[in-house]
């Protein structure tokens, strides 16, 4: 593991795929293995290689495994955005695993990114509740960060500020958040905190080894955001 993550850190993405080849053929039911393998293929944009893996090394003896399945329709979110008909398998993934499991929160968190890529606000809202009436929100900070952005595009942002800043908390180091949080300190006109965020975010997205579509737009449109703010105060590189 310490050495797929060195490589990953240093972007030499195919050695680290082989350290996981290695690790599973010595280890075939190492579930951690297989799920960070087909992690680093998503974020990749390699979707169909991350879900051969989940399959053959997770799926084929463990059919319902719960974290294999969500990491599938995770993927399948991603993939979506290439060819929206992989929507509709992510719906299916994340409503069998409630139909088996339950209601839990980790199941939820997938249905509510798949409500904000399909743009249904009507389903986000009672889970904007749902998710925010415990004193500890359980999605992932880029959920909520993904979730603010959302609820910016959508018009009203009185949840905004409280989504970001659960997400915040949640997690500091995740460039999403301030890069939503620009975009809110922007439409609420605070220059300052606007371009704090816009640095918080270029640092955080500079420092991360490998970057999935959005966030590299994200980091490229922050970098150009705050370059404008940059020559429109002079601040200018001599």
């Amino acid at each position: 593991y310490r050495y797929a993550e060195a490589y990953i850190k240093k972007r030499q993405f195919q050695a680290a795929e082989q350290k996981y080849e290695a690790l599973l053929r010595k280890y075939p039911k190492e579930a951690k293995a297989a799920l960070d393998w087909a992690g680093l293929e998503k974020d990749r944009a390699k979707y169909q290689e991350a879900i051969d893996v989940l399959k053959k090394r997770i799926l084929n003896y463990d059919y319902f495994n719960k974290d294999a399945l969500s990491l599938m329709g995770n993927v399948y979110l991603d993939w979506a955005d290439e060819d929206p008909k992989y929507y509709e398998e992510a719906r299916r993934g994340f409503a069998a695993l409630i139909q088996r499991y339950g209601y839990r929160d980790e199941f939820l968190e997938g249905m509510l990114l798949y409500f904000i890529r399909t743009d249904n606000l009507k389903e986000v809202k009672p889970l904007l509740v749902h998710f925010m009436a415990v004193a500890k929100p359980f999605p992932k900070a880029s959920t909520l960060a993904e979730l603010g952005g959302y609820l910016l595009d959508k018009g009203p942002i009185e949840d905004v500020h409280a989504v970001l800043s659960a997400a915040v908390a949640k997690d500091p180091t995740v460039p999403e958040v301030h890069y939503q949080l620009a975009r809110y300190f922007k439409r609420i006109s605070t220059p300052s905190e606007e371009l704090k965020a816009l640095n918080n975010a270029v640092n955080g997205f500079g420092r991360l080894p490998l970057l999935s579509r959005p966030q590299l737009c994200q980091y490229l449109d922050s970098l150009i955001w705050r370059g404008n703010r940059k020559a429109a105060n002079k601040e200018f590189v001599s």
